[in-house]
């Protein structure tokens, strides 16, 4: 019998730049500096609700790879899982629930 487990993930919230900063780096050094405060703090993944194309430079790549989805209906190339160290998301599969305030 399969037993269901908690797996705790950071979430990325959608990162915005003030357009007259934009395209000096600043989202990126956000992100990076997350990704290291997540690992320091031992997180093994980040989720991510984002552009398919922009966030897979920071090590996201689509969580259904892992067998992981989330509890509402998103295109799968948006939904996005860092595995922030090496088998950190081995034996890890099932549902993303986010807190209700995130969804609102």
């Amino acid at each position: 019998m399969d037993q269901e487990k908690l797996y705790e993930s950071l979430a990325l919230a959608p990162i915005s730049v003030n357009p007259v900063y934009q395209r000096k780096g600043i989202g990126t050094q956000l992100i990076n500096e997350g990704i290291k405060r997540s690992v320091k703090s031992g997180y093994n993944s980040i989720v991510v609700l984002g552009h398919a194309e922009y966030y897979p430079k920071f090590g996201f790549d689509e969580a259904a790879k892992y067998d992981i989805k989330v509890s509402f209906n998103v295109p799968s190339e948006v939904f996005m899982i860092n595995e922030l160290i090496k088998y950190g998301l081995k034996d890890v599969k099932g549902t993303v629930i986010y807190p209700e305030e995130f969804i609102m």
